[in-house]
C-alpha cells in the first residue's frame, strides 16, 4: 500500500442542494468538501478530503479506543469550523452507521502473478479513488488476462498479461498522484489561487485540458486483437482440473 497523504470520508446525505447528476465542492487549506450526486440513487453522497495524521499521532494510536472504535469522530475534529454545509453533513455523518473512512492510497505489488494465480484489478494496482481509473483498469485487465490465457496459456498467458498492463497501469497511477497534490493544497494563498483558477476553467481556452488527459491516460494501452483467437476455441473445451463447473 502506497499513501497518498489524505484520508477521506464517504458517505451517503440527503439531497438537501437539490443536485442532479453534478457535484459541487468546497475547498479551504488542507480540507476538501464535495456534494454529489448521481441518477442511480435518490439520495446524495459526500466525500470530505483531509491530510492523513502523522504516524506519531496519538489520535491514529491503536490502544486509544477513544478515537480509533469510532472514524467518525476524527472526521468531525479534522472539518471543525469549516464553513459551507459542513457542519449539516457532520450531522448526518454522526448517524451515518457505517461511513467509509481510510488513508487515499494506492497497491503497488511488486509481481502480479505466481504459478497460477494472478492478481485483477485493485488487487493489482489500485490507481486510489482519485483516479476515476479503477474500475476501467479491472475491465481491461480482465479483458487481457483473459485473451492472453486463451491465447499462450496459463504460465505465458499470465506473464503477457502483466507485461501488458503494467505500464498502462502504472500511467494511471501517476496521474492520481498528481491529483492528490493538487486537490488539498496546504496554505492559504495555494488554496485561493487553485479555487481561482477552479472558478474560471469553463472560460479558459483550455477548460477541456483536464478531461483530455483524463481521457488520454485511459486510452493509453493498445489491445490485442482477442476476438479471433476466441472464434477458433472450441466451445467444447472441458474446464482445467480443480476448477467448478
Amino acid at each position: 500500500m502506497r499513501e497518498l497523504g489524505l484520508h477521506c470520508a464517504i458517505f451517503p446525505v440527503p439531497n438537501e442542494l437539490g443536485l442532479r447528476n453534478t457535484a459541487h465542492a468546497y475547498r479551504t487549506a488542507s480540507r476538501l468538501v464535495i456534494v454529489g450526486h448521481s441518477d442511480r440513487s435518490e439520495s446524495a453522497w459526500a466525500q470530505l478530503f483531509f491530510p492523513s495524521p502523522a504516524k506519531n499521532d496519538d489520535s491514529s494510536r491503536n490502544d486509544d479506543p477513544s478515537r480509533n472504535d469510532d472514524p467518525r469522530r476524527r472526521v468531525a475534529e479534522a472539518f471543525e469550523g469549516v464553513g459551507w454545509v459542513t457542519p449539516r453533513l457532520l450531522e448526518v455523518l454522526g448517524r451515518t452507521e457505517d461511513p467509509w473512512v481510510d488513508a487515499v492510497a494506492q497497491v503497488r505489488m511488486p509481481a502480479w502473478r505466481k504459478g497460477r494465480i494472478a492478481l485483477l484489478g485493485d488487487a493489482a494496482c489500485s490507481p486510489c479513488l482519485l483516479s476515476g481509473l479503477g474500475s476501467g483498469l479491472a475491465v481491461v485487465g480482465a479483458c487481457v488476462l483473459a485473451g492472453e490465457v486463451l491465447r499462450g496459456g496459463i504460465a505465458d498467458g499470465l506473464a503477457s498479461y502483466e507485461r501488458i498492463m503494467r505500464p498502462y497501469a502504472e500511467g494511471a497511477q501517476r496521474g492520481a498522484e498528481g491529483t492528490a497534490r493538487m486537490m488539498v493544497p496546504a496554505g492559504r494563498v495555494a488554496t485561493a489561487l487553485l479555487n481561482q483558477y477552479m472558478r474560471l476553467v469553463p472560460y479558459l481556452p483550455g477548460k477541456r485540458m483536464i478531461a483530455d488527459a483524463t481521457r488520454r491516460t485511459a486510452e493509453n494501452v493498445r489491445l490485442p486483437g482477442y476476438a479471433a483467437t476466441a472464434s477458433r476455441s472450441s466451445t467444447k473445451t472441458e474446464p482445467p482440473s480443480g476448477f467448478g463447473s
